[in-house]
């Protein structure tokens, strides 16, 4: 293609990705709307919400049915603590704190919640299993109640609770995102509170059965298992033939008709890539998900919560027997209020929940953070102040928002993420909580027998204080994260129509990219744009970005804000394995060889990268020898015997055996002798004229100038330039005389038919 044509496609295709983040933009406000964000329109209420998109009713009511077993066996623990470890013949180890708390009854109990909540994440990913993981969940977690039941030696205690922890990692995972999916957003919180307020009703009912049980029918643990596990088989039955609609299915195809509308119907055309094609990995989705900041804020949520809501209740139970003397009814009947006691909050939201949310997302977590406040003051009464009045109201005025913190936790967490990645972060949320639950336990303890019982009380209250925190600071950058997420999901399903209808785009594009190590921001907002076929250097003095925008394009680093676009799809956070099967193929800087194999087996390791055939690796082995007489010779020597020029070309042979659509050369003359990099020079021209896209990273613009047409310059992490090489030569302001320190001398060995003359 000739140059300036050339030019013109590149132009066109940066427009044109230019007007699909420019539309998207646009129509941010409007999506943000039909996801229920800042809406002004009256919310309806539940059944006018669930009755006009023809939802069900039952997916909600059977889903918060199955939640109500999920705490038993953790109740019965530690109510029946050192019951049980005299029956089983478990040694109490010395705590004052519940013993089997500190067992290996916790520590297997998460990581069978960790595994199956991970596990069940990666499967519904694709699949619409959410279904079958309740399913599993609720006979599953029925059957490790009845084997807890019988268990008659420790071990069978420990399988039981393994088994339940497995059953609850796979509810936990599906639960609340099969909710989220299930119900438009205008009755999401409504519809998660009453997940919620099954959980909470659990506890109400597993306190209920132990205090009848112990007060009114003297039964032991044992007998206490059975009728929950009774509870909990008939309550499985539920879960048979629930459907599940699809992961993020009101969201992404609210958004799909809000581009309809507004570009048009797709095409008959189908992208290059398929969405199938650039589906993230698991891996990949984590750590998406982690870079969302309120989801991660919300996790140190989750967290603290987990060391409130089991370990607080197990000291507290020992607590009350240690100040006041009292009996295994009185607490249970103790526990059974404070349990009833924090259901008030969630028929409020129930009520109001959507409508609140709706107007302030911000104002509905600082009131949970409110309440999360008063259960750490409540605390410190109760621990300072030794009179059981003050200790039932402190605790009463504790327990009154732990379920609500619970439900605003959920709702917020569900949608500050990508709607495809909630069973991820309902999984993580999970673990949080389950490990907290281990760790929590543990430091009350010590701080139990080191400083007294006053000392764990305060430890309690500044977890609460920590939910509270934690709130605030979600609060601020959730509807900036919020409007982050939805305007990228638009601008994706833009360019999925787009594409389908034949409209042209570069080969590769990086929109407003941004990228840290850490805390140090390198990259600042880049905009990066190569086609099909181009030669395009990208040029800076060190420290500019150069290397670091590679690594974003070649799928190594992964940007905190923007998009990369290749081959007519949204690839951001794509692995850097699959980018090289679609054909992005890097050669980093310095001697990117290994030295222990010879020059024929480095050549045969990258086509085994790809796993091409052994004729097709033997063809690029050719080329390269062809193109790398020197290379021939040596073909048996180890790599590590060549010259550092000889260690190039190897490394450009990467090229000629991988033929990929996309080449990015780090570095490519770097300490290198002028002749050498002639031949590297010619060797990348023909590697271009094949039709591959080659990137060259350079810090000296007389090789840019006898090599590219079209130029980039960065400088501290920002695109300053981007237009006809040659021009750079009137920008005084980028190319410092360091900069261009011996272009003359370099230009005149390298530059064929006097191209030199630009110096």
């Amino acid at each position: 293609m000739p140059e300036d044509d050339q030019l013109q496609a590149v132009r066109e295709g940066e427009a044109a990705i230019d007007l699909i983040e420019k539309e998207a933009h646009e129509l941010r406000g409007k999506s943000l709307a039909a996801l229920g964000f800042g809406s002004e329109e009256p919310v309806p209420s539940m059944r006018e919400g669930v009755q006009r998109v023809g939802a069900k009713w039952s997916t909600v009511v059977r889903v918060s049915i199955l939640a109500i077993p999920l705490m038993f066996l953790n109740l019965v623990y530690l109510r029946f603590d050192l019951n049980i470890a005299m029956t089983l013949g478990i040694d109490p180890l010395g705590y004052e704190y519940p013993a089997l708390l500190n067992s290996l009854i916790s520590p297997l109990a998460v990581i069978g919640i960790v595994v199956a909540g991970f596990v069940t994440a990666a499967l519904v990913f694709k699949r619409r299993w959410r279904g079958y993981a309740l399913a599993f969940s609720a006979f599953g977690f029925a059957a490790a109640l009845w084997f807890a039941a019988f268990a008659t030696i420790d071990w069978g205690l420990v399988l039981a609770t393994a088994l339940a922890g497995l059953s609850l990692g796979a509810g936990y995972a599906s639960s609340a995102s099969l909710v989220m999916d299930s119900y438009p957003p205008d009755v999401r919180v409504r519809s998660i509170t009453m997940w919620v307020f099954g959980l909470a009703g659990g506890l109400v009912i597993g306190n209920l059965v132990v205090s009848i049980g112990v007060d009114a029918w003297s039964l032991t643990w044992r007998g206490i298992l059975m009728i929950l596990a009774g509870i909990a088989s008939l309550v499985a039955l539920l879960s048979i033939g629930i459907r599940d609609p699809g992961v993020g299915k009101y969201d992404l195809d609210r958004i799909d008709d809000i581009v309809r509308a507004k570009v048009g119907e797709r095409g008959a055309l189908a992208g290059e890539l398929s969405e199938d094609d650039v589906r993230i990995g698991f891996g990949e989705q984590l750590r998406q998900l982690f870079q969302t900041r309120a989801a991660t804020s919300m996790l140190i949520v989750f967290f603290l919560f987990g060391t409130v809501v089991v370990p607080f209740q197990a000291f507290i139970s020992s607590f009350v027997v240690a100040r006041y003397s009292w009996t295994l009814a009185d607490r249970s009947w103790l526990f059974t209020g404070l349990a009833a006691i924090g259901l008030l909050p969630l028929l409020l939201m129930m009520v109001k929940g959507d409508a609140w949310f709706r107007r302030s997302p911000a104002r509905l977590m600082n009131v949970a953070g409110r309440l999360a406040l008063l259960g750490g003051i409540a605390t410190v009464f109760v621990a300072f102040i030794a009179n059981e009045v003050v200790t039932v109201v402190g605790l009463g005025l504790a327990f009154l928002g732990i379920p609500m913190i619970l439900a605003v936790a959920y709702v917020v967490m569900q949608s500050v993420v990508e709607p495809r990645l909630r069973p991820h972060a309902a999984a993580v949320a999970a673990a949080a909580i389950a490990g907290a639950v281990l760790g929590g336990g543990v430091l009350a303890g010590q701080f139990a027998d080191r400083y007294g019982v006053t000392a764990s009380l305060v430890f309690f209250a500044l977890t609460f204080l920590g939910v509270g925190a934690s709130m605030r600071t979600a609060s601020e950058v959730m509807s900036d994260n919020v409007a982050t997420l939805v305007e990228a999901e638009t601008q994706r399903e833009e360019l999925r129509v787009r594409v389908s209808t034949g409209q042209h785009f570069p080969l590769l594009g990086c929109r407003n990219v941004d990228f840290s190590y850490g805390k140090l921001q390198v990259l600042f907002g880049v905009d990066f744009t190569v086609d099909d076929g181009e030669l395009v250097a990208l040029l800076g003095t060190n420290g500019a970005g150069k290397s670091t925008l590679l690594k974003v394009i070649s799928g190594i680093g992964k940007p905190t804000r923007g998009s990369v676009h290749y081959r007519g799809a949204d690839i951001t956070y794509m692995d850097s394995v699959r980018r090289v099967q679609f054909g992005i193929a890097q050669m980093p800087g310095g001697r990117a060889v290994f030295g222990n194999m010879t020059v024929a087996e480095n050549l045969r390791m990258h086509g085994f990268t790809l796993r091409r055939s052994k004729a097709a690796i033997d063809r690029g082995m050719d080329a390269t020898f062809d193109a790398f007489p020197v290379l021939a010779e040596r073909r048996n020597q180890p790599a590590a015997t060549l010259s550092g020029g000889e260690q190039q070309m190897l490394a450009l042979g990467k090229a000629f055996i991988l033929q990929p659509r996309l080449l990015l050369i780090d570095e490519l003359s770097l300490g290198l002798a002028p002749l050498i990099v002639g031949q590297l020079i010619a060797m990348v021209r023909r590697i271009n004229e094949s039709g591959t896209a080659v990137v060259v990273v350079e810090q000296s613009v007389n090789i840019a100038l006898t090599l590219v047409d079209h130029a980039y310059f960065m400088e501290r992490g920002q695109m300053r330039f981007d237009g006809v090489a040659n021009d750079l030569i009137d920008r005084p302001d980028l190319l410092r005389s360091v900069f261009l320190e011996g272009a003359s001398k370099g230009l005149q060995a390298v530059a064929p038919d006097g191209a030199g003359e630009h110096d």
